[in-house]
C-alpha cells in the first residue's frame, strides 16, 4: 500500500500507530518507551506517530512544539530513528491510512477521542489508555484491549500478544467496526442530541408554565 511505500516499510512488516497531535496529555513518552520492549518480541515491527503541532494561541502553539522536539529527541536518545517515523495526513487520506496499520495505540488521558473511531471504522484494533469515555467504545478483549493509564509495560504486553495472534486482532477489529456502526456514527449522536435538546426543552417550558 501507498503509507508502507512512503514510510519505506516492507508490505509484510507489522506497523502499530499512534495518531495524536502535540500535546503533552497524549503521552507520546509511554509510547516510545513500549517501542524497545516490544521489538525484543516482535523485531520486525515499525511504528509511526502522526501528528501535527496545534495551539488556538500562540502560547499554546509554543507548548506543542516545544513538546514535539522532546518526542524527536527522544527518539533519537531511545537510538529508534529507523523503528519509529513521525509524519501526518490529510483529511482525504485518513481512510486509506488506517486501512494498511495493524494496531492503533492510544495512552492519552483524555478519554474518547476521533482518531479511536477512525481505526474502529476501518477494523483497526485499538489499544487505549482505560481513561473517561474509552469504556463507552472499548469492551476489554472484547474490542480492543484497555490498560491502564500511564504504564508502558501493558502497551508493550498488549501490542506483542496482538501482534503475535492474528486471529484475535482481527476479530476485535470486527466486533469495534461493529459496535461504532451501531453507536457512535456522527448521525446516530447528532439524534441522540436533538433528543436530549427537546427533552430539555420541553422540561423547562413545563417548568416555566408552573411558575
Amino acid at each position: 500500500g501507498w503509507l508502507k511505500q512512503k514510510l519505506k516499510i516492507p508490505s509484510d512488516v507489522p506497523l502499530v500507530a499512534m495518531v495524536a497531535n502535540f500535546y503533552p496529555v497524549k503521552r507520546h513518552l509511554d509510547f516510545l518507551r513500549s517501542i524497545p520492549l516490544i521489538l525484543k518480541k516482535i523485531p520486525n515491527a515499525r511504528f509511526v506517530i502522526a501528528g501535527r503541532i496545534v495551539g488556538n494561541t500562540p502560547q499554546a502553539r509554543q507548548i506543542s512544539s516545544r513538546y514535539k522536539k522532546c518526542v524527536i529527541k527522544s527518539i533519537q536518545k531511545m537510538k529508534l530513528d529507523r523503528q519509529v517515523t513521525l509524519t501526518e495526513f490529510t483529511v482525504q487520506e485518513r481512510s486509506s491510512w488506517y486501512s494498511e496499520i495493524d494496531l492503533l495505540v492510544i495512552p492519552s488521558y483524555e478519554g474518547m477521542c476521533q482518531a479511536m473511531l477512525e481505526a474502529g471504522f476501518c477494523d483497526v484494533p485499538v489499544v487505549a489508555a482505560d481513561i473517561g469515555g474509552v469504556r463507552d467504545v472499548i469492551q476489554h478483549k472484547r474490542s480492543g484491549f484497555l490498560i491502564p493509564y500511564r504504564k508502558p509495560h501493558k502497551i508493550v504486553q498488549a501490542v506483542s500478544y496482538l501482534l503475535k495472534n492474528q486471529e484475535t486482532k482481527a476479530r476485535l477489529g470486527r466486533t469495534l467496526r461493529k459496535q461504532i456502526l451501531k453507536h457512535f456514527l456522527a448521525q446516530k449522536q447528532a439524534r441522540k442530541f436533538e433528543k436530549l435538546y427537546s427533552f430539555l426543552t420541553n422540561r423547562s417550558n413545563t417548568l416555566c408554565s408552573n411558575l
